[in-house]
């Protein structure tokens, strides 16, 4: 009887114990699961940078995300037909980059601003958002309304326009797709030729044209001066349409919309609307 006894006792610890292990690995699943829940909010985008050492470069088929960072060849050497195809092949990938991190962060955004609160992680990335739409941290409309995805044809047309098809020696020197000034010394940029009494005007310099996509990109979500081209592009509204909300990009105002509009009809860069 007495061995009876110890054998139930013996299986009831053991009972016991299974259950504390399984219980226990339940909560380790369910913690580690909820920290990987967490942690898939924070995602991003991942590119490969491609140098350019020849026009074969550009036109090789790739598999996945990339953008071209350093460009070896010089545009003004290429037949101008073939010049701007080549023009297009080296901005459309970093366009593509660009719109898919904004369209990732926008993600990221609405997953955060419903949570009651954010871990430390994702306060971090949020601040970094905010202040990179130079907005008051918690105004997440806001925030959400300046998260454009600028038109490829437009970023194209504007390109092509400040960058005289890539020939520029902003283009050449600085991957500066844009003509996008800089009055920030701490900052990378070249001097412009020629200066204006005793100031000496600058343009950024980029590390690749991923970067200077983004910046323009930038510059029309944040600044109010284009609040009514933001407007047209939540409405849908066309490439065509959008740019008549650059008149402030230039200071040739309506002439530089006119010019971006015959443009980007001329070439049909609205063909490349779609690249997502």
């Amino acid at each position: 009887m007495k061995e009876i006894k110890i054998k139930k006792l013996e299986r009831k610890r053991i009972e016991k114990n299974i259950f504390h292990f399984v219980f226990l690995l339940v909560v380790m699943l369910f913690t580690f699961s909820s920290c990987s829940a967490q942690q898939r909010i924070i995602t991003e985008v991942k590119y490969d940078k491609i140098v350019v050492n020849s026009v074969e470069d550009i036109y090789q088929k790739r598999d996945g995300l990339f953008v071209f960072s350093d460009i070896n060849i010089d545009l003004r050497k290429i037949p101008s037909e073939k010049r701007k195809d080549v023009f297009v092949k080296l901005l459309l990938p970093s366009i593509e980059v660009v719109q898919q991190e904004v369209l990732n962060n926008r993600e990221i955004v609405k997953k955060l601003k419903v949570k009651k609160e954010l871990t430390e992680s994702e306060k971090i990335y949020a601040e970094k958002l905010f202040k990179k739409y130079k907005t008051e941290y918690g105004n997440w409309n806001e925030l959400e309304s300046k998260m454009i995805v600028y038109p490829a044809s437009l970023i194209l047309t504007q390109g092509a326009i400040e960058s005289a098809w890539g020939t520029s020696r902003f283009f050449r020197e600085a991957n500066n797709a844009f003509g996008v000034w800089s009055t920030n010394p701490n900052e990378p940029r070249i001097a412009a030729k020629g200066s204006r009494g005793d100031f000496t005007p600058h343009l950024k310099k980029y590390d690749t044209l991923k970067d200077t996509v983004e910046d323009i990109t930038l510059i029309i979500s944040r600044s109010s001066a284009y609040t009514g081209a933001r407007k047209m592009i939540w409405e849908g509204k066309s490439p065509y349409e959008i740019a008549g909300g650059l008149t402030k990009y230039s200071e040739e105002g309506k002439e530089y919309v006119k010019k971006v509009r015959s443009t980007l009809k001329y070439n049909n860069f609205h063909e490349y609307d779609n690249i997502i």
